[in-house]
């Protein structure tokens, strides 16, 4: 039986088990504990890894939605006692633990049949933009220069992690600034696509010299990063980097890498909560682990699950949302100056009015954004949104539209910021960059139909 035929069946099997379990619980309160429903979370991944690849774009997607959900299971498989240093009495209540993690493998099942279900082709030459138009070198530079530029603007402090805590980076960091990660991360991946034409086919001295520049100045920038234990921004490049290695390189190089880039990430990720880079000298890797019995997972994945827990507990005596945070989306994309023009106060967003009630130590997990929503329902829409998600980035990485194919690598970039920080960490620089982009590409398109 084909592999087409097997995602067929497995389509309507993985929805019914999953609408299945979901009306059990609804009806029953009905759930695994936390631990088995873990191991089918794991289950579901070797499947993933087995139709798709472990490096690729599914299965980067994937992973970024349901690994933070292994976090109980992570920390008893250690013999931890919790999975972060916050709201301790929330994380021994079995009651919500269990709900949680059960309900994330709802989520899962849901998108995986989903995925099945509209049997998308993921081919392999994902990035290789063969049929990208030529563009002079001046604009090339000037993509160089802005991302470098936005990059140095995200983080312009000389404090790092060799001689500061994490509070005193970002206390050097400008007021107003927060959009400039992103943007660093939009010119960085409009250059690459750039490197990446030329690369594969052109061969003119001058511009394999612009190429190396691009290769320095990106590894210049991610240390940069490192330094400042910027994590979003490092995970986003990384992530298309590897993704386009894997294309080119053997794959025990492409492990390797993949590996040491993991590998800064978790020293990224202690430095932003123990400081592993300490005044008195010390290197210290397991402070994390072997505090108060807490063993997290890394990358602070454990942090962002809680706010899972927490929206469940919230709701449990408050209504749900309804969909009133989505439209809020909007007004809060509002200029300030059209909001105070027209009387309008700019809403609250649901970590303000949800999270911020707990002990927290920032991000969002987007599941749990759809929970406060749409309450159970919104489990099963969150599977759905997560193979929606990945339908639109292969949708759009196929087109010959420059803006499409950059839209669709900005979407694998910051996918960690929009599913652990809450999605509004998307939508404003999609609406602010993206949107004015696809409309003077159809200005220019339409002008060069009117010369011819």
């Amino acid at each position: 039986m084909h592999k087409k035929s097997i995602r067929n069946y497995s389509s309507f099997i993985l929805l019914f088990v999953s609408i299945l379990l979901l009306s059990l619980n609804i009806s029953f309160s009905y759930s695994f504990s936390f631990v088995t429903s873990s191991f089918f979370i794991i289950f579901l991944f070797i499947i993933v890894f087995f139709f798709f690849g472990i490096l690729s774009i599914p299965a980067i997607i994937f992973s970024v939605a349901f690994i933070p959900a292994l976090s109980f299971w992570w920390t008893w498989l250690n013999n931890g006692e919790y999975i972060n240093y916050h709201d301790h009495w929330l994380q021994s209540d079995l009651h919500y633990v269990d709900q949680a993690i059960f309900y994330s493998l709802i989520s899962f099942l849901s998108s995986l049949s989903c995925i099945f279900l509209l049997n998308i082709n993921f081919y392999k030459r994902i990035l290789y933009f063969k049929s990208m138009p030529r563009c002079p070198s001046y604009f090339y530079l000037i993509l160089i220069f802005l991302f470098m530029y936005f990059f140095w603007l995200s983080e312009p402090s000389f404090h790092n992690i060799l001689s500061s805590t994490y509070t005193e980076i970002r206390q050097g960091r400008y007021d107003q600034t927060q959009f400039a990660g992103s943007l660093a991360v939009i010119f960085w991946l409009i250059a690459f696509s750039i490197y990446l034409s030329r690369k594969n086919c052109e061969a003119i001295t001058k511009k394999n010299i612009l190429n190396k520049i691009f290769i320095y100045l990106t590894i210049l920038a991610m240390f940069w990063l490192f330094l400042h234990a910027r994590r979003n921004e490092l995970i986003g490049i990384g992530v298309v980097s590897l993704l386009a290695m894997s294309e080119r390189k053997s794959k025990n190089r492409v492990t390797m890498i993949t590996i040491f880039f993991l590998a800064l990430l978790v020293m990224v990720e202690r430095v932003r909560t123990d400081g592993l880079f300490i005044y008195a000298g010390g290197f210290d890797l397991g402070s994390a682990t072997s505090k108060s019995g807490i063993f997290s997972l890394p990358g602070g994945m454990s942090n962002i699950f809680m706010s899972y827990l927490q929206s469940l507990h919230f709701f449990d005596g408050s209504d749900y949302f309804l969909g009133e945070t989505y439209i809020n989306y909007v007004l809060q994309l509002l200029p300030t100056f059209l909001s105070s023009f027209f009387g309008l106060s700019p809403p609250n967003y649901f970590y303000q009015d949800v999270i911020e009630n707990y002990s927290n130590n920032g991000g969002l997990y987007v599941g749990a954004e759809i929970y406060g929503n749409f309450g159970s329902i919104g489990v099963l829409l969150f599977g759905i949104f997560v193979s929606f998600y990945i339908f639109i980035i292969t949708f759009l990485i196929r087109s010959k539209n420059l803006v499409s194919r950059v839209l669709a690598l900005f979407l694998v970039a910051l996918v960690f910021r929009g599913f652990w920080y809450g999605m509004v960490a998307l939508t404003k620089p999609i609406f602010i960059v993206f949107f004015p982009a696809y409309l003077l590409f159809f200005l220019v398109k339409v002008r060069r139909a009117e010369r011819h």
